[in-house]
């Protein structure tokens, strides 16, 4: 899915002219996006704070919060330290929110520059079923760095029903580009896994498309 300020895409098309309608339309619709985001208030008693580490507080979230009703590939610390601090692409900012001492949720993003402007990409939006709103809450947070870091447009992949859901709130469009997920034919059956796609939970960060 994209978020798109429309100031981006007449430049991108040549509609450059002296450049004013390109800037007023950012100027307007950056604040309006900013406040879209801000708007996804924080559940009560969570505080946010930025991942330094990804240590065991990460694999007890993982192991507390896997969904049976989901195929998602694991997100332990392990994989987030391979994926999102030893990668050679990057840097990755990851900010998570807590109750107390207990991880409750997180979100991993980053931007890059590409020949089309700035590119923003939500890696990982991961949130306890235990606080309702916390996901939209993330999201907005991510979203908000990376307009404020100067985003022209920023991507996800949200696959699951929740989180499309909570994309669509953000302003998040879909997209025609849309990764596919290719399964051998009767593979899914025999590893007892659903064949129906909108049981499988994929992000950004299960795929190289942030690369490059």
């Amino acid at each position: 899915m994209l978020l798109v300020h429309p100031g981006h895409v007449l430049t991108a098309r040549g509609k450059k002219g002296p450049g004013m309608l390109a800037f007023w339309t950012g100027a307007v619709f950056r604040p309006a996006i900013r406040m879209r985001a801000s708007s996804f208030g924080l559940p009560r008693g969570l505080v946010l704070g930025e991942v330094t580490a990804f240590g065991e507080e990460f694999d007890r979230f993982h192991a507390g919060n896997r969904r049976p009703d989901l195929v998602a590939p694991r997100r332990d610390a392990a994989f987030l330290r391979w994926r999102y601090r030893e990668c050679p692409f990057g840097p990755y900012r990851a900010i998570a929110a807590r109750a107390g001492n207990n991880l409750v949720g997180f979100t991993v993003f980053r931007t890059k520059p590409t020949h089309n402007g700035t590119q923003g990409i939500v890696n990982e939006l991961e949130a306890s079923a235990d606080h309702p709103g916390l996901r939209a809450a993330l999201l907005g947070t991510a979203v908000r760095n990376l307009i404020q870091a100067g985003a022209d447009l920023v991507v996800s992949i949200p696959t699951s029903p929740k989180a499309l859901k909570v994309h669509r709130r953000c302003w998040f469009q879909d997209s025609k580009r849309t990764p596919y997920l290719y399964v051998a034919p009767g593979s899914a059956a025999r590893l007892g896994l659903p064949a129906d796609g909108a049981r499988w939970s994929m992000s950004m960060g299960d795929c190289d498309l942030d690369y490059f």
